[in-house]
C-alpha cells in the first residue's frame, strides 16, 4: 500500500521533524511504501525527490491532487495544525483529493495547543476521512468544536483515533557531563516562540530565596522561531528581574540557529536536575517524555494534556487562562508558583528521585514502535471499512 505523508522534513531537528521521521520509518518496517512530501527545505531538494535514510522525499507544492496522482497514493496523511499555515492550505487541497480520487483515504494527523477551539478553527479539519491526534485532549477539543459547528456527537464516534507520540530510549538516557558539585539546574529546551514561556523561568529565578538562588542555574536552550514568529527577548527579562548572565546556561549559539542533533541535545539536557517545562499550550509535549526517559523530575504547567500524559509523575505549576485576539486560549504559568515548586525540589532530594523514577516509568509507555502500530491500525481500518468512503464533511447535519 502506498502512503503519502505530508509534513515536516524528516531531518529537521524539531518535534515535527522527529514525528515525521519515526512515523514513516515505523510504517516502512511494517511493509508500507511511504513517500514524504516535505513542507520545508525546498532549496535543498531536487525537484524529482531524493532519499533520506531510506525515505523517499519530495518538496511539496500545490496542487495536492498532482502529488497523489504522481506517487499513486492509496492513503494521504496530513500532519500539522489544520487552521494555521501551512496546514490550512493543505486541508483545502484535501477536499479536492477526496472529490477527485474516491478510492483514496485522507487521514488528518492533527495538532492543537489551544484549550478551546472555536468552530471557525476546528471545522478546517473536516476534509478528511479520519482524524488522528497525539492526545485525548486534542481529540476532545476538535470533537467539541465539530459539535458546536453542527455535527452530531454520534456520527463522530468512529472518526477519531488517539496515537500518542514516542521516545527513543536508546538515545534518551542521562550522560555524565561533569556538573559542578552543589549546583541546581532547572529549565528547558525549545523553539524560542511565545508558547514556550522562557520569560517565566528568569522571573522565577529572581524569586528564589538567596540560599537557593546561590546554587540555582537556569538552563534556557532555545532555537530560532519560525520565520516571522514572535520570540522572547530574554535580555530584557534579565534586566527587569535582575538576573545575571552567570545564573543562566543559554546553550550553543550554533544550535540557536540550526538546532541540536539529538545526541548533542541529550548531552546538553543531562545537566538538568529538574525539567521545568513552562509551556502555555501543547498538543502532547515530547520534551517531557524525552527528559522523563532520562530520569529527570518534571515541573510542568498545569494544563490538561500534561495531566493526561504525566499523571502523578510531575509537580504542576498554576497558570492563568488568557484568550488571544484570535480567540485561542492558553494558560500562562505563575512565576511565584514555579519558584515554590523549585524550592521544594531543591530542598527534598528524595522527592526529586521519586519524581524522576515516575517520569521514567511514564516514558517507557511511549515508544515510536507504539506510534507505528497505532497508525497501522488506523490505515487498515479506514481502507477496509465501507464507513470511511464518506468524508467527515459529508456527515454534517
Amino acid at each position: 500500500m502506498r502512503v503519502l505523508f505530508i509534513g515536516e522534513c524528516p531531518w529537521i531537528p524539531s518535534s515535527l521533524g522527529k514525528v515525521t521521521y519515526y512515523t514513516v520509518k515505523g510504517l516502512q518496517e511494517r511493509g508500507y511504501d511511504v513517500v514524504v512530501a516535505c513542507l520545508a527545505g525546498f532549496n535543498t531538494l531536487k525537484c524529482r525527490g531524493w532519499e533520506y535514510d531510506g525515505i523517499k522525499v519530495y518538496p511539496y507544492g500545490d496542487p495536492m491532487t498532482s502529488f497523489v496522482r504522481m506517487v499513486g497514493a492509496d492513503v494521504v496523511i496530513i500532519y500539522g495544525t489544520p487552521y494555521s499555515p501551512p496546514g490550512a492550505s493543505l486541508v483545502k487541497e484535501a477536499e479536492k483529493v477526496i472529490s477527485s480520487f474516491p478510492e483514496v483515504r485522507v487521514i488528518g494527523y492533527f495538532l492543537n495547543e489551544s484549550l478551546y477551539l472555536a468552530p471557525i478553527y476546528g471545522l478546517t479539519a473536516v476534509n478528511t476521512h479520519a482524524i488522528v491526534t497525539p492526545s485525548k485532549f486534542v481529540a476532545d477539543t476538535f470533537r467539541r468544536s465539530f459539535v458546536l459547528g453542527g455535527f452530531s456527537e454520534d456520527v463522530l464516534a468512529d472518526r477519531f483515533f488517539v496515537v500518542p507520540h514516542g521516545v527513543d530510549t536508546r538515545v534518551w538516557f542521562k550522560r555524565d557531563v561533569g556538573k559542578i558539585p552543589g549546583e541546581f539546574v532547572y529549565g528547558m529546551f525549545g523553539k524560542n516562540m511565545v508558547r514556550k514561556h522562557f520569560g517565566v523561568l528568569i522571573q522565577a529565578q529572581s524569586l528564589l530565596p538567596e540560599e537557593v538562588r546561590r546554587n540555582a542555574r537556569v538552563l534556557i536552550g532555545k532555537s530560532n522561531p519560525a520565520s516571522g514568529g514572535e520570540s522572547w527577548t530574554l535580555d530584557a527579562f534579565k534586566q527587569v528581574f535582575g538576573v545575571g548572565d552567570e545564573e543562566i546556561y543559554e546553550g550553543d549559539p550554533y544550535a540557536v540557529t540550526f538546532g541540536y542533533p539529538e545526541e548533542e541535545l541529550v548531552k546538553y539536557l543531562s545537566r538538568l536536575d529538574v525539567h521545568a517545562f513552562m509551556t502555555i499550550g501543547e498538543a502532547f509535549g515530547i520534551p517531557v517524555i524525552e527528559t522523563g526517559a532520562m530520569g529527570i523530575p518534571q515541573v510542568v504547567t498545569d494544563i490538561p494534556v500534561m495531566r493526561e500524559i504525566l499523571g502523578d509523575a510531575a509537580l504542576y505549576v498554576k497558570c492563568e487562562v488568557e484568550f488571544s485576539m484570535d480567540g485561542l486560549a492558553f494558560c500562562y504559568p505563575r512565576a511565584s508558583d514555579l519558584a515554590e515548586k523549585l524550592v521544594k525540589l531543591y530542598e527534598d532530594k528524595g522527592l526529586r528521585v521519586s519524581l524522576g523514577s515516575k517520569a521514567k516509568e511514564v516514558a517507557e509507555r511511549y515508544s515510536w514502535e507504539r506510534v507505528a502500530r497505532g497508525f497501522e491500525t488506523v490505515i487498515e481500518t479506514v481502507t477496509s471499512s465501507p464507513m470511511y468512503r464518506t468524508s467527515i464533511a459529508q456527515l454534517r447535519h
